[in-house]
């Protein structure tokens, strides 16, 4: 009888920290902008309301500065603000880095993320949303929360985003961040004037 009662009670808390790795996202149409498509990548995607996308100039600059102090960084191929509580959110290539090397960063997500104590918290979950795996790294402060996720096509690492938000903004903004990553899929939209 000892034996059945800590079967279960394992299988509970196997069922209970699998169940909190789920995420039901929603893409709710007033809570993000307009739908872009990244030709590179082919997703569309839609940023939160209120962040607007940087001039394309700008952002390759960042992108440029970023390669070379790191010629593994994900390349950077689009940039979206709100210049109002000063947030932002980042669209990355990382499909030519080594996949060992994203793994291993996912893996050891604390020290990666946290190298010079930055973060006061860092999380990991995972979670499926339109046909991607998604790693989801949550890195928290007194200040900021930036919130990095990992999307996963066909098994092998496709591309990142970032959102950034001063914590004093989290509650509100945390809605519109999670109906942008439901906006995310396969595909892009052809636009004609």
């Amino acid at each position: 009888m000892k034996k059945l009662y800590i079967l279960i009670l394992l299988s509970s808390m196997l069922l209970t920290s699998c169940m909190s790795d789920k995420r039901n996202l929603q893409l709710v149409e007033g809570l993000v902008e307009d739908e872009l498509s990244n030709d590179a990548l082919q997703v569309r995607y839609r940023a939160p309301k209120g962040f607007h996308l940087v001039n394309q100039s700008y952002t390759d600059s960042i992108a440029n500065a970023e390669l070379l102090q790191d010629g593994f960084a994900p390349i950077i191929l689009a940039i979206h603000v709100d210049t109002i509580v000063g947030g932002s959110m980042m669209l990355s290539d990382i499909r030519y880095i080594p996949e060992e090397r994203i793994n291993k960063d996912i893996k050891n997500y604390k020290e990666t993320y946290n190298q010079h104590n930055t973060w006061k918290k860092v999380n990991r979950i995972s979670y499926s949303n339109n046909n991607f795996e998604v790693v989801e790294i949550i890195c928290e402060n007194d200040t900021y929360i930036l919130t990095k996720l990992f999307f996963y096509e066909e098994k092998k690492p496709a591309f990142v985003v970032d959102y950034f938000v001063p914590l004093a903004v989290n509650e509100k903004y945390t809605p519109l961040i999670n109906s942008s990553i439901a906006s995310f899929e396969k595909g892009y939209t052809l636009i004609f004037n």
